[in-house]
This record gives structure tokens, sequence and C-alpha cells, in this order.
């Protein structure tokens, strides 16, 4: 499963949830395995996905050091567009501050 490290957060251990592949319908099409890119994807268009997890609450609960009945489910997804560089702040010039560059 891919995710960022979120120190000093605890997270769950690959172990613990069984996340299958995702997958896109474009425009009320079929549904396809999702890749790297969408292709005849316009800004109208509309966008379905889906994914199925499953977690194993007995690891979950260890991974958290918590018990299973205080386990709580909450997603978030985080979506973009183009190569995932982030603009610089008004006024950067791009330039490092550090003289040792």
């Amino acid at each position: 499963m891919n995710r960022r490290v979120a120190f000093p957060f605890l997270t769950l251990s690959d172990a613990a949830v069984d996340a299958s592949p995702w997958s896109v319908a474009l425009d009320g099409g079929e549904w396809l395995p999702a890749g790297d890119f969408l292709p005849d994807w316009d800004y109208a268009s509309t966008i379905r996905l889906r994914r199925q997890l499953r977690i194993d609450r007995e690891i979950a609960s260890a991974d958290l050091g918590i018990s299973a009945n205080e386990l709580s489910l909450s997603l978030g997804l985080r979506l973009g567009t183009g190569q995932g560089k982030t603009a610089p702040s008004p006024g950067a010039s791009g330039r490092s501050r550090d003289p040792r560059c």
C-alpha cells in the first residue's frame, strides 16, 4: 500500500490493510484498472474511482496500541493534476539562499 510516513502519528502496517488496485470509470463507461494517467479525460468528464479495503482488526489494534473495540475508520483521498510539483510561493525566485548551492 502506497503511503507517506506521518511521524509522530501511528500508522497501520501493510499486514493490517489489504487493498485492491484502483479502478476507474470515465463518463459512465466500464470499470478499468487505473493507470498513471487517464486517456481521453477533460475537465468536463465524470470520473468514478473504486477500491476495496479490508482491515485486520487485531493487527490494526496492535499497530495503534488500542483495543479492537476502539477502532474507527476515516478515509481521505487526495487527487491532483499535472506532475505533482507545487508552484513556488509568490515572490520566490527559485534560487536557493544556501550559499553552498
